[in-house]
């Protein structure tokens, strides 16, 4: 696949006031890549504009069955919430040691610096982490070989 094949899609969540249910979601909002350094964004519906999302899932298009789409979803909030407490610094708490693609940010982040192990990276060897994803290890091997 080349750059220029390669969507992304987006799907900004807002949670309820105490943050136990769902409350909202955007459309979903589509990234490519027209040229290199020009990744561009076609932005969908929004039901809070002015809001900051409280998660936004960032994937590709994966051909999973409809069984597999909350394990998948679990694993990869996971891999967020892991990227939440990279970002600060901090180790994240054992449920959360796991590879593979969190947030945009933190993937860039780490592939972009010599001195961040790839995290993203579901084949890496960092110590005290693994990857438990199953069925979607293989799609991201694919697509981070093109990084």
């Amino acid at each position: 696949m080349a750059m220029n094949e390669y969507r992304e899609h987006k799907l900004d969540i807002y949670l309820t006031d105490d943050g136990s249910e769902i409350d909202a979601t955007s459309g979903v909002h589509v990234i490519y890549y027209a040229d290199i350094n020009d990744d561009r964004i076609i932005q969908s519906d929004d039901p809070y504009p002015d809001r900051k999302p409280d998660t936004r899932l960032e994937h590709v298009v994966i051909d999973i069955d409809r069984g597999q789409f909350r394990e998948f979803l679990v694993y990869h909030l996971r891999c967020q919430i892991r990227d939440s407490y990279l970002a600060r610094g901090e180790e994240p708490p054992e449920e959360y040691r796991v590879l593979g693609p969190g947030t945009d940010h933190m993937m860039v982040r780490c592939m972009n610096r010599d001195f961040n192990p790839q995290y993203h990276d579901y084949n890496a060897t960092i110590e005290g982490y693994r990857a438990e994803d199953t069925f979607n290890a293989g799609v991201f091997g694919q697509l981070l070989s093109l990084f």
